[in-house]
């Protein structure tokens, strides 16, 4: 048997794998401007490619996040992980339009496969107070993968041709697979690989032990009745909201910049590099706000959407200045970070003692994806016309209605706690 993990290897080797799958992901941000110069695509295309990779992953959320809660963490990061480097360095070959959209959408289901086992496998680790402030440290490894992302393509384009700007991240995937692979197991109690996955299912693959790890994992009917709580429920249309906002920022960005004020590539991606940056400090004072909300993390997330919405209301107006609108921009990424780590990590860590937090995850993903994908395929279309103050009006609506169903959703919490 190998030698356990100790927790900080364990909390280092999640890192470097989470971060690499934004490594490439965050890629299509430069290389999409790129493309459509090169007319490998339109604007309609990469509307197309990022709706493909949103509902493909919250697709796969739905059915990853359960199976996280039956499978060995490890198994599943790696096929994750190793899709991604297929989906990627098939890209890097430049195949016909609709075989990219295709395999980005492989690449959207295959990163699915990631963020529940992992955090499954965290809480296990990491019980007790310290559970949520870990998580959340591990959650910044978004931030540092979207700014290596930008980084990578970016030299990749200058130094070599587009296609490097998947190749290289493909490469990047394919060597944190092979450390997951290789090095991501300790053992249970029991004696078996992965402690944080029922023993039942880790050595046989049969319906009778699949049937077992069910009911070791918690899935009685009163853990589907938490699942589809009203309270857990009414949270997924802030999860949606927040996901049109995270993910068409990341996706459009640059071509904002290009198209309203023509910038070339090194000036281009020296704003769209504010938007991760300030992302990833987002999500790293993301423990200092929840202690200064004293764990009241919806608390957080209304005070991140106000900012939010602030910085919406002048980029709704034509003709803003480069400098405000990348302000802007910039502070909206981190508050939306912010947003993404109470709903992704913080809330479904409190559903640990439930047996279902991987299940949890696969559902606020799913929703935060799903109005990603839908909403992407939407404004590929609206843009193809410039139409940018429309777009952020949209995102305006959507904070406001986000706020307004966090606390709901408080007041719901509130009811049933008195």
């Amino acid at each position: 048997m190998r030698k356990s993990l100790s927790k900080r290897q364990f909390f280092v080797l999640s890192y470097f794998a989470y971060a690499s799958i934004y490594i490439a992901r965050l890629n299509l941000t430069i290389a999409s401007p790129v493309m459509q110069e090169q007319r490998l695509l339109t604007s309609t295309q990469v509307g197309a490619m990022g709706g493909a990779f949103f509902l493909c992953y919250s697709a796969g959320q739905l059915l990853n996040g359960f199976l996280g809660d039956l499978f060995p963490p490890r198994k599943m990061v790696t096929i994750g992980l190793l899709l991604t480097a297929l989906g990627n360095i098939l890209i890097g070959f430049l195949p016909p339009a609709g075989v990219i959209l295709v395999l980005w959408g492989i690449n959207g289901f295959a990163q699915s496969m990631l963020w529940g086992p992992l955090l499954r496998a965290l809480a296990a680790r990491f019980p007790g107070e310290k559970q949520a402030e870990t998580a959340s440290c591990l959650v910044s490894s978004v931030g540092v993968g979207s700014v290596l992302g930008i980084l990578i393509a970016a030299a990749a384009i200058s130094f070599q041709d587009v296609r490097f700007a998947f190749l290289l991240p493909g490469l990047i995937a394919a060597l944190a697979g092979a450390a997951v692979f290789l090095f991501f197991r300790f053992p249970c109690p029991s004696g078996h690989t992965d402690a944080s996955v029922p023993c039942s299912v880790s050595k046989s693959g049969s319906f009778r032990s699949i049937r077992a790890g069910l009911a070791d994992a918690g899935f009685s009917r009163g853990r589907f009745s938490v699942l589809c709580s009203p309270r857990l429920l009414i949270l997924l249309l802030p999860a949606m909201f927040h996901g049109v906002l995270k993910d068409n920022l990341n996706l459009w960005a640059a071509s904002y910049f290009a198209d309203t004020y023509s910038l070339p590539l090194a000036e281009l991606s020296f704003y769209v590099l504010a938007i991760p940056v300030l992302t990833l400090l987002g999500r790293l004072i993301y423990p200092f706000l929840l202690r200064l909300c004293r764990g009241r993390e919806h608390t957080v997330s209304i005070l991140s959407l106000s900012v939010t919405a602030l910085c919406l209301i002048p980029l709704c107006l034509k003709d803003v200045a480069m400098i405000p609108a990348a302000v802007c921009l910039s502070l909206i990424a981190a508050a939306i970070s912010v947003v993404n780590t109470s709903f992704l990590t913080v809330y479904p860590t409190r559903y640990a003692g439930c047996g279902c937090v991987s299940s949890v995850v696969g559902l606020m993903d799913f929703a935060t994806y799903f109005g990603a994908g839908i909403s992407s395929i939407l404004y590929g279309r609206l843009l193809e016309n410039d139409s940018y103050p429309l777009l952020f009006g949209s995102w305006l609506i959507l904070t406001l209605l986000a706020v307004l169903f966090i606390i709901i959703h408080n007041h719901m919490k509130e009811g049933e706690q008195s």
